[in-house]
């Protein structure tokens, strides 16, 4: 007679990572131990992360050439990992915010962040492996989070974030067909436009902490205007250039290599 050392097991997924899965087996009978060169493990899933099960197959054998098989399963519970993305509120153009993934460990999962950014002035500034911080650019952009573990399960969200000119900015109604070139730029940033009536304002730069770097006044006249801003001196990295004036404000962003 053999004695079967294990029965069916249902689990949570830490505390499937947690569990010791069996490669030894210690079974006696009346031939004494088991022959280790003649018992077999065979270890199957199904693959499934809604109703995740990985079954044991085992064929044990004793000296006196008795043999039998024995099977039993482990029922993963939660194997489809279950996350929530935070939501930025209030979120204004040319601002920094970060999106946190909650519910999930970082420990016990890989973490894939993606920004999906139609207009391209959107810029991921750092992540981490549950949080990514997002420079807000215009319009609006898309963050994706993917959550895989060990079992091979997958789940995928996405968050759709709109920045708040209202809240960031007043456009320059008369300021129209704004080009910055080059972008990114090396030695002198070139900006070109037209302008419906003439204004009084500024150029200002700022990194990308919101610190400024430098302020230009300028005088904006009817019809073509072009201003050539030196950005030789500039780290390596991105910028936000405004251009103020008293009927609101134009930004936006530029590399500098």
């Amino acid at each position: 007679e053999m004695l079967f050392p294990l029965n069916d097991q249902i689990l949570t997924y830490e505390e499937y990572l947690n569990w010791d899965s069996p490669t030894e087996f210690s079974v006696m009978d009346d031939c004494g131990e088991i022959d280790e060169d003649a018992t077999t493990i065979a270890i199957t899933s199904n693959e499934d992360c809604e109703d995740y099960r990985i079954q044991y197959a085992i064929t044990f054998a004793d000296r006196c050439g008795n043999a039998v098989d024995y099977s039993f399963e482990v029922q993963v519970l939660d194997a489809a990992p279950s996350f929530t993305m935070t939501e930025p509120t209030e979120l204004d153009c040319g601002s920094t915010f970060v999106v946190f993934a909650e519910g999930v460990d970082p420990a016990t999962h890989d973490f894939d962040w993606t920004l999906h950014d139609p207009s391209g002035t959107w810029e991921v500034m750092s992540q981490s492996a549950d949080q990514i911080e997002i420079l807000a650019g215009d319009d609006t952009a898309e963050i994706q989070l993917t959550v895989n573990n060990d079992l091979g399960c997958e789940v995928s969200q996405r968050q759709t974030v709109v920045c708040n000119k209202s809240n960031a900015v007043r456009d320059i109604a008369a300021i129209n067909d704004f080009v910055l070139a080059p972008n990114p730029v090396s030695d002198a940033l070139t900006l070109s436009f037209q302008s419906d009536k003439a204004l009084s304002g500024s150029f200002i730069i700022y990194d990308v902490l919101g610190r400024k770097i430098l302020q230009q006044d300028a005088e904006l006249l009817v019809g073509e205007n072009q201003f050539a801003i030196p950005t030789s001196n500039f780290d390596q990295g991105t910028y936000l250039l405004e251009i103020a004036t008293k009927e609101g404000s134009l930004i936006q962003k530029f590399m500098k290599l």
